[in-house]
């Protein structure tokens, strides 16, 4: 199975307090614990294999939020859904601050983290990216053009208050 490295990052529209950061920090862990017991509900034999709606009723409320819009009754739904990395790869590698979210994970090279930045971008405001290694230069180019999108936005915040 292919494997790629995967990046987020998430800039915040205002920063966020401590308790919204940890909140973050224990939805990242919610989503590798449900990952692994997708991984593992999808290997199970067929006679003690859990239903789609099994599966979903055991799931954390705000992980539960993330993967409704998605699901249609089936574990086959949440395929690329649910691929994160280790618990290991969130302690070494998932970076919130007040202002930003920055996170890496080693995943199956056809994850898709679109649906998990807006879910978060939706939540807790602000604009984000989220690339693999396979498309970094393209990447590069997206970053470089949001972080102008945001100073674009900055400095016309900052000239209308000249202003008046």
């Amino acid at each position: 199975m292919g494997e790629s490295t995967f990046f987020l990052s998430i800039v915040f529209d205002k920063p966020l307090s401590k308790t919204k950061q940890r909140l973050l920090r224990r939805f990242f862990g919610d989503l590798i614990e449900t990952s692994e017991k997708w991984h593992a509900a999808r290997e199970s034999p067929p006679s003690s294999k859990p239903s789609g709606e099994e599966f979903m009723r055991h799931t954390l409320q705000l992980v539960y939020l993330y993967l409704l819009p998605y699901f249609k009754g089936n574990l086959q739904d949440l395929t690329g859904l649910l691929d994160f990395g280790t618990k290991n790869e969130l302690v070494r590698h998932l970076k919130i601050t007040k202002k930003a979210l920055n996170y890496q994970a080693h995943v199956w090279h056809c994850a898709n983290w679109e649906p998990l930045k807006e879910f978060i971008v939706s939540i807790w405001g602000g604009f984000g990216v989220w690339v693999s290694e396979e498309y970094a230069q393209e990447a590069i180019q997206v970053g470089l053009y949001y972080q102008a999108k945001l100073l674009r936005k900055q400095f016309a915040a900052t000239d209308k208050k000249r202003a008046e």
